[in-house]
């Protein structure tokens, strides 16, 4: 048991170093990455300067549009990361053909995922960390560093619930050999009604409730009343909770999901098959 937990951790280890040091070697990506991150920072100042004159009452505690979409943009992210990079890591190694060698060394599925999976919420919090400090020069302003430990719980457990339902998205991979249109139908939605760009309030009724039902918007609520009002973790307990009974159900069930399917591919031989 001890050496298969070993085993599974060295392989996150040694996959998630790989693609950080693939990441970094593309010196030139990265500078057009950060200047397409200041023109979208940019982009979104200006666009809440045309509505300076008026900021709606459900913004105003906010501080106005600017720092509400820039939370918003800076961590939604977190959605594309847990549910496409797990089964997005497992469909490159198919591609590449290193898929069976790294199964042959005794790596599994859901260790390729996880691994993944974290390459990815480190890119996209990085990416979040360079929007905020582009926004917080331009408006001369700073976060509530009050509620940073509630801001970091919801991190972890939205990142959690996502990654459950990205273990899904492997399952289906495995499955059927190509990516999971229901994920992807998903993740439209989530950023239409989930308070990505205005706040859900303003949806139809049945709009609402749907983005009820999506994590995206427990995760955007959280964060910003962590980092932008200063609240503490017991003034967020709502969704705090909410994010946790999510990670219990969708996680259990991501692993579930990755397990059967990999025992099927397995028994058919079509594992590494694409």
């Amino acid at each position: 048991m001890w050496n298969r937990a070993r085993n599974f951790i060295s392989t996150i280890n040694m996959l998630v170093w790989k693609n950080i040091k693939l990441g970094l070697s593309y010196r030139f990506n990265l500078l057009l990455q950060i200047v397409w991150l200041a023109g979208l920072t940019f982009g979104f100042y200006f666009l809440s300067k045309t509505f300076e004159a008026y900021i709606p009452p459900m913004l105003r505690d906010y501080g106005g549009y600017f720092p509400f979409v820039l939370i918003g943009y800076s961590f939604v992210g977190l959605q594309g990361a847990g549910l496409g990079s797990p089964s997005s890591s497992i469909r490159d190694e198919q591609v590449q053909g290193t898929l069976e060698l790294l199964l042959a060394n005794g790596a599994s599925p859901l260790a390729i995922a996880t691994s993944g999976a974290i390459t990815s919420y480190l890119r996209t919090i990085l990416n979040a960390v360079v929007l905020i400090l582009i926004g917080l020069a331009l408006i001369g302003g700073g976060v509530a560093l009050g509620g940073f430990v509630g801001a970091l719980i919801v991190l972890i457990l939205s990142s959690l619930a996502y990654f459950g339902l990205g273990l899904m998205g492997c399952g289906f991979i495995l499955t059927f050999k190509r990516g999971n249109p229901v994920l992807m139908a998903y993740s439209g939605l989530a950023y239409l009604v989930s308070g990505v760009y205005f706040p859900y309030h303003i949806l139809p009724v049945p709009l609402q409730i749907v983005a009820k039902a999506i994590p995206l918007t427990y995760t955007l609520d959280g964060l910003r009343k962590s980092l932008l009002l200063g609240l503490p973790v017991g003034d967020i307990w709502f969704e705090i909770v909410v994010l946790a009974g999510m990670v219990v159900v969708f996680l259990p069930l991501g692993f579930l999901s990755l397990r059967l399917s990999t025992v099927r591919a397995k028994r058919d031989a079509s594992l590494t098959q694409y």
